[in-house]
């Protein structure tokens, strides 16, 4: 099979570099990436993502 891109992969890594551009701002990096807060908080327990 050809490699494609891995669109789960994509999507949690732009939210981890969104969220260390705003160093850990939910609400921010959800604004960075056009999204509200409660989408965030979605894909941050999606992605098992956890604050330093």
């Amino acid at each position: 099979p050809t490699a494609g891109v891995d669109l789960e992969e994509l999507e949690r890594r732009l939210v981890i570099q969104a969220l260390d551009r705003v160093r850990g701002n939910r609400t921010q990096a959800a604004k960075l990436l056009g999204l509200n807060r409660d989408q965030m908080r979605y894909r941050v327990e999606k992605f098992n993502l956890r604050r330093p």
